[in-house]
């Protein structure tokens, strides 16, 4: 198709109106961080029942946990959450084999969020990979992954990411892998 000079001026200068903004601007808009990279490591979980309280300043770092023993290691992720922070995660990973039968990780929303209904709990229950249920979306702020020393979903090499999707609310999304011995359905998401 050919077309002529003044006509292609004039189709220009019809955009050119269409897309001004006379003087306008955007304003209450958000940035957010479409991913968080640090280069610094997270402290490993020590293998104790004493409570590790992530911060803000903590996003992008991979935590090991060592946790073996008999304790309830609480980890509160950090707090009150805003849309500026969407994007930003926080990664665990597993390090030490689930040793015995009363460990669990007990992971927290913290105070001012929930868990996000958009989560996903890859387990390994019965010799086979499962899916574990999701978070309610509106009040659930706890999740308990109870392990097992012979049978056990989470153990060496599991992960768990948990990732700011929106202002007050953390996605969680776990990877068990082939767990220990024939797994177990350790997961549980409730109210604090």
């Amino acid at each position: 198709m050919r077309m002529g000079y003044a006509r292609f001026e004039a189709i220009l200068e019809d955009l050119r109106r269409e897309l001004s903004f006379n003087g306008s601007s955007l304003s209450g808009l958000a940035l957010s961080k479409l991913s968080t990279i640090s280069d610094t490591a997270g402290a490993d979980l020590a293998d104790d029942a004493s409570a590790v309280n992530l911060v803000v300043e903590d996003h992008g770092k991979i935590f090991d946990c060592v946790l073996a023993g008999a304790h309830t290691k609480q980890i509160n992720l950090p707090a009150s959450m805003t849309a500026a922070d969407v994007g930003t995660k926080i990664t665990i990973s597993q390090k030490a084999e689930s040793g015995n039968n009363n460990m669990k990780l007990d992971i927290r929303a913290n105070t001012g969020n929930v868990f996000s209904a958009n989560g996903r709990i890859k387990g390994f229950a019965s010799s086979k990979p499962t899916i574990e249920s999701r978070a309610n979306g509106t009040s659930n702020n706890k999740l308990l992954i109870t392990c097992h020393s012979a049978n056990s979903a989470w153990s060496t090499g599991a992960i768990l990411v948990a990732t700011c999707v929106a202002a007050g609310k953390w996605q969680i999304d776990i990877d068990c892998g082939t767990g220990l011995g024939t797994g177990n359905s350790g997961f549980a998401y409730s109210d604090v």
